[in-house]
C-alpha cells in the first residue's frame, strides 16, 4: 500500500485512521482547502452501500490495480 498526497478517484482506498475502505468516488475542496474524498463502500450495510467522507491525506490505496472495472467519472 503506498501513501500519496492526491488520490485518483476510481481507486479502492483505506483511511489509516478507522480502517474503513471502498471506492473514492468524489473530491471535495471547501474554503479552508482541506481536500475531502467520498468513500463508498463495496459491501452493504441494512442493505445500503454507506458513503463516508475522509480528508486526502488520511487515505492511502487499497489495490494494485489502477481503477475498480466499471468506473466512470462524471464529465464537468
Amino acid at each position: 500500500m503506498s501513501r500519496n498526497k492526491g488520490v485518483e478517484l476510481g481507486r479502492r482506498v483505506r483511511d489509516t485512521v478507522t480502517g474503513f475502505t471502498g471506492i473514492g468516488i468524489e473530491k471535495r475542496t471547501y474554503w479552508n482547502d482541506n481536500p475531502l474524498v467520498l468513500v463508498c463502500s463495496e459491501e452493504l450495510e441494512s442493505g445500503r452501500q454507506v458513503i463516508e467522507s475522509f480528508d486526502e491525506v488520511r487515505l492511502e490505496y487499497d489495490d494494485s490495480e489502477k481503477k475498480v472495472v466499471g468506473f466512470k467519472e462524471e464529465k464537468k
